[in-house]
């Protein structure tokens, strides 16, 4: 069979689809490569400015802790991401600030786990 008669035999919408099939298998898996990349990228944003804090206390009681709204201005990720990476990470700490009055969590302060 010469190349003419196979270029009139193919099923032109077949090969189509299968190519449409490929192509969309690529870019889902690029889109998962992408968004694991982002949050293991913004946790280790986390991970080094608040391990930087340590040792270099800003004023007397400093002991590194800061708040979500800090740490999103700071690193300029959302409060969801800091979260995210907060609750994902073995190497920070959260910490729950007790309403004086009520007891009950009032806000979250944010450290790097110290190992000691």
């Amino acid at each position: 069979m010469n190349f003419g008669a196979w270029l009139l035999s193919v099923d032109w919408l077949d090969l189509l689809d299968h190519i449409a099939s490929i192509m969309t298998a690529a870019v889902a898996v690029w889109a998962w490569w992408q968004f694991g990349l982002r949050r293991r990228r913004n946790r280790s944003a986390l991970e080094n400015y608040l391990n930087g804090l340590r040792g270099k206390p800003q004023w007397g009681t400093d002991k590194g802790q800061r708040t979500i709204v800090h740490l999103m201005a700071e690193l300029r990720q959302t409060e969801a991401e800091i979260i995210e990476g907060a609750f994902s990470s073995r190497k920070v700490q959260i910490i729950r600030v007790p309403d004086p009055r009520t007891g009950l969590a009032a806000e979250i302060m944010i450290s790097y786990k110290d190992n000691g």
